[in-house]
C-alpha cells in the first residue's frame, strides 16, 4: 500500500494578495455582444463536430483576435499554435 501527505500552511501563514484595481478596461454592452458573437461562430467553424480545441482556449485566443483587430491597446495577435487543429484523440475502445 502506497501512503502519501500532503504538507499544509495554516491560512494566516499565507501572503496577502495584491489589491486590484477598481477597474481594468471597459468595453460597451453591444461591442462585447459583437465579439462574443464572432467567437462563437469561430468556435463552430474551426471545431467542426468533434471539438479539437478546449473551448476556453478558442474562446480566449477569438476575443483576442477581435480586440487585436479593433486596435485595442496592449492586445497583441493570438498565435496559430493556440488554436491549430491536432487529431482528436480517440481512447481505444
Amino acid at each position: 500500500m502506497a501512503r502519501f501527505s500532503l504538507p499544509t500552511m495554516a491560512v494566516e501563514d499565507y501572503p496577502a494578495l495584491p489589491a486590484l484595481p477598481e477597474e481594468t478596461g471597459v468595453i460597451s454592452s453591444q461591442l462585447f455582444a459583437e465579439a462574443i458573437g464572432q467567437v462563437a461562430v469561430a468556435a463552430l467553424v474551426v471545431n467542426g463536430p468533434e471539438w479539437q480545441v478546449k473551448a476556453n482556449v478558442m474562446a480566449r485566443e477569438m476575443l483576442r483576435a477581435y480586440f487585436a483587430a479593433q486596435g485595442s491597446e496592449g492586445v497583441t495577435r493570438p498565435s496559430l499554435a493556440a488554436v491549430a487543429i491536432r487529431p482528436a484523440h480517440h481512447p481505444a475502445r
